[in-house]
């Protein structure tokens, strides 16, 4: 079941589902779910070294395994688009609640190398830069 819905490691719905259906789940599946976990629980993304490697040795399973999990199960074709993903979504947080740190601590701070590569993934996924992010997710708080 849940491969033909493609969860979304984001997904309220999804993270239901998985929690009803934990006991049930293929070995695929269940792998993607420690991969989730892993993310969220302990925040490997904000590691800049973390690589497929060191990924699929913390899940106790191949690179090549990995990538086929990621690919069945989410909307990514390869590990570093969903590792970036994370770290996307954790920066866009960091934006929009920690004013007093600079755009180069939050990409630092997010699992970024460098602040060009944070911001040309940050400007494909939010359709602009982490700055006009942060301009005006502050003018909709100072709005609210």
């Amino acid at each position: 079941r849940l491969k033909e819905n493609r969860i979304e490691y984001e997904s309220p719905k999804a993270t239901e589902m998985v929690e009803k259906e934990k006991k049930s789940l293929s070995i695929d599946e269940s792998t993607y779910v420690r991969l989730c976990e892993l993310m969220q629980e302990d925040e490997i993304y904000k590691n800049p070294l973390l690589d497929r490697d060191e990924l699929a040795s913390r899940l106790g399973t191949n690179r090549y395994y990995l990538l086929e999990i990621i690919k069945a199960y989410s909307a990514f074709k390869n590990v570093a688009d969903f590792v970036n993903s994370y770290r996307l979504k954790y920066a866009s947080t960091l934006l929009s609640d920690k004013l007093e740190m600079s755009i180069t601590e939050i990409g630092e701070a997010s699992g970024f190398n460098s602040r060009s590569s944070f911001n040309r993934l940050f400007l494909v996924r939010y359709g602009m830069t982490p700055s006009e992010f942060r301009r005006i997710s502050t003018l909709e708080s100072k709005e609210s």
